[in-house]
């Protein structure tokens, strides 16, 4: 079948480029992100833009691309992650470099081993907590954006937020500490 002729407008074809190469970055890295070992990232970015593309002739520019992208791309990846655990029952683990935490040294823990622990200790965060810090920590948007990514309340963003930020620094006190401009809003 054809695609709709409106998707096809020079303009639809230049707004998907647009949005693609603006970004595709940030939507493919929260997909590494919040996929368990970014098993199924690749396939999630394909079918967020192929989403995009069939949602074109909807789309309303008003400077909240990325927003739109990356609610997109969590709805692909809770189906994704949907599927997977029908076809199986298996633990979410979280594949994150590490990179955007300020880390003190810890005497006799190599940076590696830090990043392990990190991953294991976002990893155990509840969905929810999770994906709040994922998508403020990592990918830096605001609370507001995330309220709408998640279809909740600023304040709900807030509370997820900050249960998750005392849950890991307990978790990972003898590693690291969050410099006083790393707490939350």
């Amino acid at each position: 079948m054809p695609p709709r002729e409106d998707a096809q407008s020079p303009d639809a074809r230049r707004t998907f480029s647009d949005l693609y190469e603006t970004h595709g970055t940030a939507v493919f890295n929260f997909l590494r992100r919040f996929l368990p070992r970014g098993n199924g990232a690749d396939d999630c970015f394909q079918e967020t833009f192929a989403r995009l593309w069939r949602m074109l002739p909807r789309y309303r520019e008003e400077g909240r691309g990325r927003a739109f992208l990356l609610t997109i791309a969590r709805n692909v990846a809770l189906d994704h992650l949907e599927r997977r655990k029908r076809d199986r029952d298996a633990t979410a683990t979280l594949a994150l470099d590490g990179e955007g935490m300020h880390w003190d040294e810890a005497p006799g823990v190599s940076q590696q081993e830090i990043s392990a622990i990190v991953r294991a200790k976002i990893a155990e965060l509840p969905e929810s907590q999770r994906e709040t810090f994922l998508l403020y920590r990592y990918d830096n948007l605001s609370y507001a954006e995330i309220a709408r990514i998640q279809g909740v309340g600023v304040k709900t963003v807030e509370s997820r937020l900050y249960r998750a930020m005392k849950q890991l620094g307990r978790s990972l006190r003898p590693y690291r500490h969050l410099s006083e401009e790393e707490s939350p809003r």
